[in-house]
């Protein structure tokens, strides 16, 4: 079953890439990270636990209705755009960009002034007494957690956090199709620092290394030269680079951290799916898209001062468990998060939940690539590398369970990319609306 399976990950790693002419597509993503994942778990290095044959079972039906649905939806939508006789498989030339840099640059303003002021509450000192570890950082965190309430929590869950990855996206929009504004440049390297400093992760810069091979990717999409070419390999250097020196800032054993990052998740699944199991519990859908679930329940738990339902927060407390306590993975090993998207869609529905999650993860995934491809609009680009970040984060959770990742993909659409902040002037966009 695991050699069938691995040879099937890496038979449409390339028949992705040769079906959509780009190596960031859904199908290979997801087959090149899921058939490393379950090939290297089953290595068992350093003591790491197996998962059991229906672990790796429910995995697996999971990656192949992933792709069943993908090229379902990709062969729907083209017989529905051959049908109506429209022209979309032409490529179009690139749009013209406007940004009103005012409206942004006070977005960042907000964002940033918020770090200064959580890092203000942790003492500036303690961090620069960790020297900038990040491991020191993130401890130093958990220990001394300060949730600030009244205003300073208001705009932190509605504004700031929401807005990190969309402003980050549009500057990046802005410097590889735009006018490559200096002061977007330095506010948004402020602002991923600062997240670094607070949060003490590497989170910002993975984001930041995805959102710009996914930019890259599409400008040159239809032009290969070596000009493009030495880019790439330039950014994957220094990618690369950045995450090696984060990694060891984190931990003392890098190799070690870095394969049970992408090891581990079958066992936590394994694990945590029991636990689900042992409470009869089931979310019904919601476990995946908490996140835009969790604003209403934020106004209700504010209003009436009860918190929030007890079936939803029944939801939220499991969740959260997966992230607060470390269970054992190994003979000497313990480890938190990296459930996986096959634990929430598991919660969801059982292996039900998991076919039907990832039919939908597949046709919405083909949608937004598709709309992306054949448009090269620099807004559907976006939502793109929002709906990829899903994807390449499935390895640790459900994206869409988070509420900063749900509003900051509305925040995208109606305050980023409108006539507040970056707007396009479009050529011929109008066929895949």
């Amino acid at each position: 079953m695991i050699s069938v399976y691995l040879i099937f990950c890496v038979a449409f790693a390339f028949i992705g890439y040769f079906t959509e002419k780009n190596f960031f597509n859904p199908v290979t993503i997801m087959t090149v990270l899921w058939g490393s994942i379950v090939y290297l778990s089953r290595l068992g290095w350093y003591g790491l636990y197996l998962a059991n044959e229906h672990t790796y079972l429910m995995i697996i039906i999971g990656i192949y209705t992933f792709v069943f649905s993908y090229y379902i939806s990709k062969l729907i939508l083209k017989v529905k755009l051959s049908q109506s006789k429209s022209n979309i498989f032409q490529h179009n030339n690139p749009s013209k960009i406007n940004v009103n840099y005012r409206v942004i640059y006070f977005l960042y303003l907000i964002c940033i002034c918020y770090v200064i002021i959580k890092l203000s509450q942790r003492g500036l000192y303690n961090v620069i007494g960790t020297g900038f570890n990040l491991a020191s950082i993130s401890s130093d965190i958990q220990s001394n957690s300060n949730n600030a309430g009244g205003l300073i929590s208001l705009v932190g869950f509605w504004i700031a956090t929401p807005l990190y990855f969309p402003l980050m996206i549009m500057s990046l929009t802005d410097y590889i199709f735009g006018n490559k504004d200096r002061l977007l440049i330095f506010l948004n390297i402020a602002l991923m620092l600062g997240r670094v400093l607070l949060y003490g992760g590497r989170y910002p810069f993975i984001q930041l290394i995805i959102a710009i091979f996914l930019l890259m990717s599409f400008k040159n999409s239809h032009k290969y030269s070596l000009k493009s070419a030495t880019r790439y390999l330039l950014v994957l250097i220094m990618g690369l680079s950045i995450f090696m020196i984060l990694t060891n800032s984190k931990t003392q054993a890098p190799l070690k951290t870095l394969y049970l990052d992408f090891a581990m998740q079958p066992i936590q699944f394994q694990t945590w799916a029991g636990v689900i199991d042992m409470n009869g519990s089931y979310s019904y859908g919601f476990a995946s898209v908490f996140g835009f679930v969790h604003p209403f329940l934020y106004v209700i738990e504010n209003l009436n001062g009860n918190g929030m339902p007890t079936f939803f927060s029944n939801i939220y407390n499991n969740i959260q468990n997966t992230f607060n306590i470390w269970i054992p993975i190994g003979n000497t090993l313990n480890a938190n998060a990296y459930t996986s998207i096959f634990w929430y869609l598991y919660y969801d529905g059982r292996i039900i939940g998991i076919i039907l999650g990832m039919l939908i993860f597949g046709m919405v995934a083909c949608l937004a690539y598709k709309k992306t491809y054949y448009s090269n609009n620099p807004q559907k680009i976006a939502n793109y590398i929002m709906v990829a970040f899903c994807l390449i984060y499935t390895f640790t959770d459900m994206e869409m369970y988070k509420y900063d990742f749900a509003l900051g993909l509305i925040y995208l659409n109606v305050l980023i990319f409108s006539k507040y902040g970056m707007y396009v002037e479009e050529n011929d966009f109008s066929k895949f609306k």
